[in-house]
């Protein structure tokens, strides 16, 4: 960005000089980390989750649920939104686990596989 210049009387200056001139001080911005504790810190990547391919009870309509899960429930909720949008599918959170509108255990797994869970398995 280009500084204006402002001139008066064969005298140039710019605007930072006039608010200078005014009693106005520039204080540099100062950066704070604000990040508490990492999300990767408190995360068990060993837990064994079940991803479990359900109909019953639930008017036949196929669900996939996934329990096992040692997450506090603020993590659940940012891994079953991740979970929904990359499967492109609805779902909810019920007693500490993750429910999925239709058969998406494969495609769940492979999901859970790369955010990087390590003991996923189906049933």
């Amino acid at each position: 960005m280009k500084k204006s210049e402002f001139s008066t009387d064969n005298k140039k200056f710019t605007l930072g000089d006039l608010l200078k001139d005014k009693g106005f001080t520039s204080n540099e911005a100062e950066i704070t980390n604000h990040s508490d504790q990492s999300v990767d810190d408190t995360i068990d990547y060993n837990a064994k989750i079940r991803v479990i391919y359900q109909k019953k009870g639930r008017g036949n309509n196929p669900v996939t649920i996934i329990n096992g899960l040692e997450l506090s429930s603020d993590d659940i909720k940012l891994l079953a939104k991740e979970l929904k949008q990359k499967l492109a599918v609805g779902g909810s959170i019920e007693n500490g686990e993750i429910i999925l509108q239709g058969d998406q255990v494969e495609k769940t797994i492979n999901v859970l596989k790369s955010l990087g869970y390590r003991n996923v398995k189906k049933g």
